[in-house]
């Protein structure tokens, strides 16, 4: 009985044994897989910045900086987003890398990039990405970028919703745009860039499709983090007749948050439930039957 019980106890062991190993075995085979990636970067091989992202590499993060910092066109995008993947490591070199102004413009936006797609994870970065989003001059790439960054981050201070509010009267639609999509990601919380929103579906922007995927970008910002005002609904009404299906959508589903605010929609709103598109006509009759609800209660 006690040389059975010493033989499952020294297999039990040897089975032991052999897991470790193997977790060994598996673990120099990452390393090494690692190193020669490592290594292969001195060529400004993509291919390997896209598989150390794809490894979440943490040794591999501040190679990957140094490359990003080199500004190589083809590898600014894979380099931005490999560091990205990497996450939280990653973002005190690229916090870095947004600090040094004798970086090239290109370089410090893909950073701020980077960045927002960390997530909340890369707050120690806001107050770089709001100086960014907050920056006029001529480099209104790194702007847009930092734009973008600020909604991915997911902080909706007063800091952050001013600035997008403001970004929001840009005379540049991508510009504003990046701004109402941030704003939208922010959702409920950046509510008080509703007026800032309303402003800017009141500027005459360009009729062309861009124009019009900027006007549904807005009232989709509107609808996120809304509701809208009652006295925005005759503004709302005159985007229920835009050419553009996208724009006619997006006004309808806003005024059907608002319940009886918006009563006065009504026959606007009927004429769409023979629009021309299906996603149109279902937004219109949801909005009349959300606006009867609010009425009879």
């Amino acid at each position: 009985m006690a040389g059975t019980r010493g033989k499952r106890i020294a297999v039990g062991a040897v089975a032991a044994g052999g897991a470790v190993l193997l977790g060994l075995l598996i673990a120099a085979r990452g390393w090494i897989e690692e190193e020669i990636l490592i290594r292969r970067l001195e060529k400004h091989d993509r291919e390997a910045v896209v598989r150390l992202g794809e490894l979440r590499s943490v040794r591999a993060v501040p190679y990957l900086t140094a490359l990003l910092r080199r500004g190589i066109g083809v590898l600014l995008e894979p380099c931005a987003e490999a560091l990205s993947r990497i996450g939280k490591p990653a973002v005190g070199p690229l916090k870095e890398l947004l600090e040094d102004r004798s970086a090239h413009p290109e370089v410090r936006a893909y950073a701020a990039e980077a960045l927002g797609k960390v997530g909340p994870d890369a707050a120690p970065a806001l107050g770089l990405i709001l100086e960014l989003a907050n920056d006029l001059g001529p480099d209104w790439v790194s702007r847009q970028r930092a734009l973008i960054a600020l909604g991915r981050l997911g902080v909706a201070s007063p800091e952050v919703v001013g600035t997008l509010a403001t970004a929001l009267a840009d005379r540049n639609s991508d510009t504003s745009g990046h701004a109402a999509r941030a704003l939208a990601a922010l959702g409920t919380s950046a509510r008080e860039a509703v007026p800032g929103v309303v402003k800017a579906l009141e500027q005459p922007w360009e009729e062309d499709v861009g124009g019009w995927f900027h006007r549904a970008g807005l009232l989709k910002a509107l609808l996120l983090i809304g509701p809208p005002p009652k006295s925005a609904v005759p503004l709302l009404v005159r985007h229920l007749s835009h050419r553009g299906h996208e724009v006619r959508l997006a006004a309808a589903e806003c005024l059907g948050t608002m319940g009886r605010d918006a009563a006065e929609a009504e026959p606007e709103l009927r004429k769409l439930l023979s629009d021309g598109n299906p996603q149109v006509q279902k937004a219109a009759g949801s909005a009349l039957r959300c606006i009867d609800v609010a009425a009879r209660s």
